[in-house]
């Protein structure tokens, strides 16, 4: 079991008791001056504690534990129970060849991504109260990866198979992310404390542009979140989409490359090492390729030594009926 990485104490004013609970995080702030509206963020993170604000518990935090970095603390959006889901991405077959001969993952910069708004708080200026105006630099030194919690639907082959010649693979968040995350290594920073402040994996939340444009407009939330030290409130920005594409249900892989000085940050495109034999669990292909050209391509995948699950996807496949009529009067 992963350990926690902090210990706080919640005092009940109330009930005079004491709520003791080890929370998977990094100490983004002092917790000795803790304010309520923070408290309130960090259960809204972390679900499994929503119950303290929904009591309204005011809190006293104590910090009674070392911080040590855990996998579970560059998890955004998501929770360590969620990590043995399943995720899908199509790829063409050629990407996917790429995959296997290189055994690497291609990453890219968001601004390389279709929809405009993705890149909202990488083309906004921030303003300090005395009216400062500072550049979100950082921004350009992320890159990306979009996955999808959706098994299969027609709009995803579509979508991201235009030319029929696409394949779908399956693997779990927990696979993908562990290679990824120790890629990041570890951080020392402020007080002794590690942080991973590269690697992140997240669940994308979709929200009207309305609250988006409020989220932007929010100085408080706004300043904790590209100030967190720790690297998780400016990784988190890149998770927020609009309503519309709900239907991607995506999860995404994050990686900040600006303490990395392997990276060349002119380059839009970032590949790391994998196993594609461990990590993927599973490949589908396009329902509407050629069955003779599946065939083909199901051989060479088989040829690099994949021995799991390959197949065509049925969703087009419609079962013969035979409809029972009465005769007519």
């Amino acid at each position: 079991r992963l350990q926690p990485t902090v210990k706080i104490v919640l005092r009940d004013p109330i009930a005079q008791t004491e709520i003791v609970e080890e929370l998977f995080l990094v100490d983004l702030f002092s917790l000795h001056g803790m304010k309520l509206r923070k408290f309130l963020n960090l259960c809204n993170r972390h679900t499994r504690y929503s119950k303290y604000r929904e009591k309204r518990y005011f809190p006293y935090p104590i910090v009674v534990a070392h911080l040590r970095i855990t996998m579970n603390d560059n998890l955004i959006f998501l929770t360590d129970e969620q990590l043995d889901k399943n995720i899908y991405r199509i790829f063409s077959f050629d990407r996917l060849t790429e995959m296997f001969n290189e055994e690497k993952l291609t990453l890219v910069k968001p601004k390389k991504w279709d929809d405009p708004f993705e890149n909202f708080i990488l083309n906004s200026i921030g303003r300090f109260p005395d009216g400062t105006e500072i550049t979100i630099g950082n921004r350009d030194s992320f890159y990306g990866q979009c996955w999808s919690f959706t098994t299969e639907s027609d709009a995803m082959w579509r979508i991201y198979s235009p030319d029929k010649d696409g394949v779908k693979v399956k693997t779990t968040i927990r696979k993908l992310f562990q290679p990824f995350f120790q890629l990041g290594g570890v951080h020392q920073k402020m007080n002794g404390h590690e942080y991973n402040l590269t690697s992140y994996i997240g669940k994308v939340k979709y929200q009207s542009t309305k609250k988006l444009t409020a989220m932007l407009t929010d100085r408080d939330r706004m300043s904790d979140k590209l100030f967190d030290q720790s690297g998780w409130g400016s990784a988190s920005t890149f998770f927020f989409k609009r309503w519309a594409f709900r239907h991607e249900n995506e999860v995404r892989l994050m990686y900040n490359g600006h303490s990395d000085s392997s990276i060349d940050l002119d380059s839009d495109i970032f590949k790391f090492n994998i196993n594609p034999f461990e990590v993927i669990n599973e490949i589908v292909f396009d329902p509407r390729m050629d069955k003779i050209i599946y065939e083909r391509n199901k051989e060479i995948t088989q040829s690099w030594g994949f021995n799991k699950k390959i197949i065509q996807s049925g969703l087009y496949k419609m079962k013969e009926f035979i409809l029972e009529l009465n005769h007519l009067q």
